[in-house]
């Protein structure tokens, strides 16, 4: 059975990126109660007071990495059931992979333009995240994983 995703938590420095990701939920029309913080150190936090279904953080911040907060999350066992994707402008293979070998269930490119995030998070909505290690699945190349990103 397909789960929705009622809320989206995006952890990142940049409240540019927060208002950008915001209107782009809001034009799709869904449903979806948006949360921002920059603070990463808050996520244990938001996570009892928001129960998002997915959770959305950048990898360039000040103090930790998204990665070096993935690793600390789950190993923390903060996150065992709530599905991380990270979302970069970086592109780097090696940060790719590292990321879904913490347990990124999807590793998503920051698009160009601003309809590119909106079809972008289209899609990534559409997925079925009751199992998140379905939609990892769905970029894995045979051992090696694939950034989601569409074609803009």
């Amino acid at each position: 059975m397909q789960t929705a995703i009622d809320s989206v938590l995006l952890v990142d420095d940049d409240p540019d990126d927060a208002f950008l990701m915001e209107r782009a939920l809001k034009e799709l029309g869904y449903p979806v109660r948006f949360y921002f913080i920059d603070d990463s150190d808050a996520v244990p936090a938001a996570l009892v007071l928001h129960r998002p279904g997915l959770i959305f953080t950048d990898i360039n911040m000040p103090r930790r990495t998204g990665l070096e907060c993935l690793r600390d999350w789950r190993a923390g066992g903060v996150l065992s059931a709530t599905p991380v994707v990270i979302y970069s402008a970086s592109e780097g293979d090696s940060l790719v992979q590292e990321a879904y070998g913490l347990g990124a269930a999807l590793y998503f490119r920051k698009p160009a333009t601003f309809t590119g995030l909106v079809e972008s998070l289209r899609t990534i909505l559409a997925y079925d995240w009751s199992d998140p290690a379905a939609v990892r699945t769905r970029h894995d190349a045979g051992g090696h994983f694939e950034p989601f990103g569409l074609v803009e």
